[in-house]
């Protein structure tokens, strides 16, 4: 399967591990296409440090693994636009490069600095990721429980303790509580 379906990604849903692992195992299951910008992928880099005291190298290597596997997602050429962009300073440049990628959705944990009724004159919705997670999981739940399982089936490597469906299911509920309550209940995962 083939999309063109264009989502962008905040940097704010890159950080937590669970949730970028799922978000990017359904893209790599062409669910979607993702979008990110440099500025983007820096602000996920910096806060995998800082905020969750990943190694510098540990977290350079997580970017590397996400360029390389998603080499079309990197959206360039925005800079000049993001000043007038009609929101917040801090964000513009992430509408100006979700605009320029040509993405439909927006996917933000921030979803109040992107108001609805500015970017629908853009033309493109925003949801977090939670909300998006939850609408792939209504359209293609075959492809999100394969998801899922791959996600399982790749634990417990590095001297880390292999996980079941369910204990995957119950980290990606840290941020997007919604979906992974969907995710047990359609799969009947316990």
């Amino acid at each position: 399967m083939f999309t063109s379906f264009k989502v962008f990604l905040d940097a704010c849903v890159l950080v937590p591990n669970w949730l970028r692992d799922i978000l990017l195992t359904a893209a790599e299951g062409e669910l979607y296409r993702p979008l990110w910008s440099e500025t983007v992928l820096d602000e996920m880099e910096r806060a995998l440090v800082n905020k969750r005291n990943l190694t510098s190298e540990r977290a350079r290597y997580t970017r590397q693994m996400m360029e390389t596997a998603f080499p079309d997602a990197a959206v360039s050429g925005y800079e000049g636009l993001s000043p007038s962009m009609p929101i917040n300073a801090k964000d513009q440049h992430v509408l100006a490069a979700a605009l320029v990628g040509h993405a439909q959705l927006l996917v933000t944990d921030n979803s109040k600095d992107f108001p609805a009724s500015i970017l629908s004159t853009f033309r493109i919705n925003v949801q977090t990721a939670d909300e998006f997670l939850m609408d792939l999981l209504a359209r293609y739940p075959d492809e999100i429980l394969a998801s899922l399982q791959f996600m399982a089936e790749n634990t417990g490597k590095a001297g880390k303790p292999e996980l079941t469906l369910y204990d995957c299911v119950r980290l990606i509920g840290a941020t997007a509580p919604n979906f992974a309550g969907g995710a047990l209940i359609r799969f009947d995962i316990t």
